[in-house]
């Protein structure tokens, strides 16, 4: 099984109150550094995303940006700290929808998952199902 991580990275970094005022803006975007690999080359694609307050900027240029990808399969995961995480997943999945490519499962882990260690029984069974794709 061929596995290759790579990072939605923004061509600037910006300080937390633009990121935050960035982030109430539905669907913006800002330039990024595409990924060296092109997700219609593996059979599926894993998109991790944190829970911004309405966009996560960098992903959304990231859906937007990439083409090719119609009928890959994908599997979402993001991390949450706040609230409203079922609507900004949904809105998540919405747009790999329109770009053509078939949703599978998404995994939600909240923060206080991640401080407490609890979310690797829900990260094993998420990658689990990936790989009976």
């Amino acid at each position: 099984m061929k596995v290759t991580v790579e990072e939605i990275k923004p061509l600037r970094e910006r300080t937390y109150l633009e990121w935050l005022a960035l982030s109430c803006i539905p669907n913006s975007r800002v330039k990024i550094l595409l990924p060296a690999s092109n997700p219609w080359d593996f059979d599926v694609v894993f998109l991790g995303t944190p829970k911004w307050t309405l966009s996560c900027p960098p992903v959304n240029e990231y859906l937007h940006s990439i083409t090719g990808i119609q009928g890959k399969n994908l599997m979402a995961f993001l991390t949450y700290g706040g609230f409203d995480e079922v609507r900004y997943a949904r809105g998540v999945i919405a747009k790999i929808r329109r770009k053509g490519m078939k949703p599978g499962e998404t995994l939600m882990v909240s923060r206080g998952e991640v401080m407490t260690r609890s979310y690797l029984p829900k990260v094993e069974s998420f990658c689990s199902r990936a790989t009976q794709l």
